[in-house]
């Protein structure tokens, strides 16, 4: 491209295109969560952490078992936007035969926790 004079609607076009990619750039960094990744085997108990609240994941082929010390825990899907029912502190989570991973949101409405957890089989 041959050397142009810069006119003002050019220079107006390039200083929006900045300012959109900064904003994107800075929404994404303030809105990021670092996905907890577990790897359990089955019939093992694994342990993970969420802000220093305790879980325990059970794995087996058509399940998950979910249990914490705390009550106010709600347990959502990724996949199908459904929020688990809670026994006691235990939630269940059934998995087809194929799905080797599963990402769900845990979330403490009292304290304002929210965060994703991926439990993988090894």
């Amino acid at each position: 491209m041959a050397a142009e004079k810069l006119t003002r609607g050019r220079f107006v076009q390039i200083i929006i295109m900045l300012t959109i990619l900064i904003a994107a750039f800075i929404w994404r960094t303030v809105d990021y969560q670092k996905v907890i990744n577990v790897a359990c085997s089955t019939d093992e108990k694994c342990t993970f952490f969420v802000n220093d609240f305790r879980f325990y994941a059970t794995l087996s082929k058509q399940s998950i078992k979910l249990e914490t010390d705390e009550n106010d825990w709600r347990v959502r899907l990724i996949d199908s936007d459904e929020i688990l029912p809670r026994n006691g502190n235990i939630y269940l989570i059934n998995l087809s035969p194929e799905i080797d991973e599963i990402t769900f949101q845990l979330s403490l409405k009292n304290a304002n926790i929210d965060r994703y957890v991926s439990i993988k089989s090894r």
